[in-house]
């Protein structure tokens, strides 16, 4: 489906009778009828993308979520000074965004200009919008420590009732407090997070061991009252890697990290490794059947036809296609033949049975209908 010369794609959502197609840099946002044969430049962000003179390749506009009454949606991309932004933005009584309304409600300046995540959904769970964070690459121990934003699923925007548990304090000085709306905390890079029911789908980009797809059950937070704790920087899959090997040659989470309980302090080390949620499925680096794995491209849940919830997502490099069924954690994959580049973004059609769309880093949108072998 042609996109009009759009660079490389990270975002696609169907939301009501358009497809919206996000570019990463400079950064538009398409907008295009369900048979790409109507297409228009809906938003254009170009000149407040910033992107340092040795960008690391994350810069841009990241991902996008509307509010269901359509009235505003959530924007997230890269501002001046290796910032990351989410910029609320009003929508008018024809469709199109006010550009002159808008409020940040997401600001993280960092030293690095890598491992963003910046990924963007709606929760009718929660009545709130989720949004991932990357570790930041540099000091990534703040993945594990509830008093940074980075490494993180967070809530925003919300409008809920629920009262959602405080994360337990695990900081490097003992007398702070967690950020309050902390929903998942020890992920490195997420890369397309999708809500499905009362779960939070979180594909991580592994550093060089494990690719993995972690799922927040958020009706076990509200029963037990405990925020999870996904595992980077000490796990990948499930290995310790902070005692078996340490690539980085950093201290990944040093002993002085606290974990404070009641007033009293206890070593953040060992609280993490005993209170670890496991990822779902993970899948090693290297050679894979159809080529070879590099990195988690997260996707979007088939909700009509014979694949109904099934999780698609995809590797990025080799071109490998998973589809995970969300009762079971079963697992398949394919290889996906095109010549369209290496896949960016994946996302489901919302009105057509077993159809998806694929985003790709030349700046493609491809559309898959899939069927089982014995159709």
């Amino acid at each position: 489906l042609g996109t009009g010369g759009l660079g490389t794609i990270t975002d696609i959502v169907p939301f009501k009778d358009y497809i919206y197609v996000v570019e990463k840099y400079p950064g538009r946002i398409l907008r295009t009828n369900s048979d790409f044969t109507k297409k228009e430049i809906w938003l254009d962000k170009s000149n407040e993308i910033y992107c340092a003179p040795e960008d690391g390749g994350e810069c841009g506009i990241w991902s996008l979520a509307f509010h269901p009454t359509f009235e505003y949606l959530l924007l997230s991309y890269s501002g001046s000074d290796n910032t990351a932004l989410v910029e609320k933005i009003y929508i008018d009584n024809y469709g199109w965004p006010l550009i002159q309304e808008k409020d940040i409600i997401f600001y993280d300046q960092r030293s690095t200009n890598v491992h963003y995540s910046g990924q963007l959904d709606y929760s009718e769970y929660l009545t709130s919008f989720v949004y991932s964070t990357g570790d930041g690459f540099n000091d990534i121990g703040q993945a594990s420590m509830t008093t940074s934003p980075r490494g993180k699923i967070l809530l925003l925007e919300s409008e809920t009732s629920l009262n959602i548990p405080l994360a337990p304090i695990i900081s490097s000085h003992y007398s702070t407090s967690p950020l309050n709306n902390i929903l998942a905390y020890g992920f490195r890079n997420p890369w397309g997070i999708t809500v499905w029911k009362n779960t939070i789908i979180v594909p991580d980009v592994g550093q060089e061991l494990y690719e993995e797809v972690n799922k927040i059950n958020l009706d076990l937070i509200m029963e037990s009252e405990t925020i999870p704790y996904y595992g980077w920087p000490i796990f990948e899959g499930k290995r310790n890697q902070y005692e078996e090997i340490n690539s980085t040659s950093v201290d990944w989470i040093s002993k002085t990290k606290y974990y404070v309980n009641n007033e009293s302090i206890y070593d953040g080390y060992d609280y993490l490794v005993n209170n670890v949620t496991d990822a779902v499925f993970w899948y090693k680096h290297g050679e894979g059947p159809f080529g070879t794995r590099v990195a988690i491209i997260g996707g979007g849940v088939i909700p009509k036809g014979k694949w109904q919830n099934y999780y698609v997502y995809a590797d990025h490099f080799a071109n490998e296609l998973f589809l995970m069924n969300l009762i079971t954690n079963e697992v398949v994959s394919t290889e996906i033949k095109f010549d369209y580049g290496f896949i960016t973004n994946i996302a489901a059609e919302t009105k057509e049975n077993d159809t998806f769309y694929i985003g790709t880093l030349s700046g493609e949108v491809v559309k898959v209908s899939i069927r089982k072998t014995n159709e």
